[in-house]
């Protein structure tokens, strides 16, 4: 064997530089790489919107304020809880930002342990009063029930079973974790808020976090 390797030692040589070229060769391709990526997402980390949280809201809205097929309840109000976000000029973004919203109701009745009951990928929004504010439709009360509520203009898929309204069948208070997404340039956002079926309504648990890739 040592033989071998003796007259072989040139062969070795050779193959372990380039090997050692090669494996050079990729670590500063993945370095650039992320150098780039890092780069994108500081500049899309700058431009993105200033979104302030405003009090989650909860009571009785007329049912033709909900831009979805309800069913009929006996009531021209429906009870109906709302995240509410404002966007903040900085002077130099005046361009209109449209946002979607995806809703994970999260059921936490083992401690740490979460369990997902229900999601919505694509949340309904109320009719917006100008284009800084936004309402976000976190649940409504249907029979002494929490439903959580799709955006109607979602097509039915192999994403989406149906349209409409989904019960949130939590043990506990749920958790409701929004995620807003900015359609222009990507950006993302995470929130949290608890919700109460007696009374209805929602209080914050985490603070509006923006999301890195």
């Amino acid at each position: 064997m040592l033989i071998w390797l003796w007259y072989h030692k040139e062969g070795i040589s050779l193959g372990s530089g380039l090997a050692l070229l090669m494996a050079l060769a990729d670590w500063i391709r993945r370095r650039r790489l992320a150098m780039a990526r890092s780069s994108q997402r500081s500049a899309r980390d700058q431009h993105a919107p200033t979104i302030l949280v405003l009090p989650a809201w909860a009571g009785e809205l007329p049912m033709k304020s909900v831009a979805a097929a309800l069913p009929r309840l006996g009531s021209d109000s429906i009870s109906t809880c709302l995240a509410r976000f404002k966007l903040l000029s900085n002077g130099q973004d005046e361009k209109h930002h449209q946002l979607k919203a995806s809703i994970n109701y999260i059921d936490a009745h083992s401690g740490a342990l979460e369990t997902t009951v229900c999601h919505v990928n694509q949340a309904c929004w109320r009719p917006a009063q100008n284009k800084q504010s936004f309402e976000l439709i976190l649940a409504l009360q249907v029979g002494g029930r929490l439903m959580a509520l799709q955006d109607p203009g979602v097509e039915p898929g192999a994403a989406y079973p149906f349209c409409g309204l989904f019960p949130i069948n939590a043990f506990t208070e749920p958790l409701a974790r929004v995620t807003l997404l900015d359609v222009d340039d990507g950006s993302k956002w995470q929130i949290d808020y608890k919700l109460q079926k007696s009374p209805l309504m929602a209080t914050e648990v985490s603070s509006l976090t923006l999301l890195s890739d």
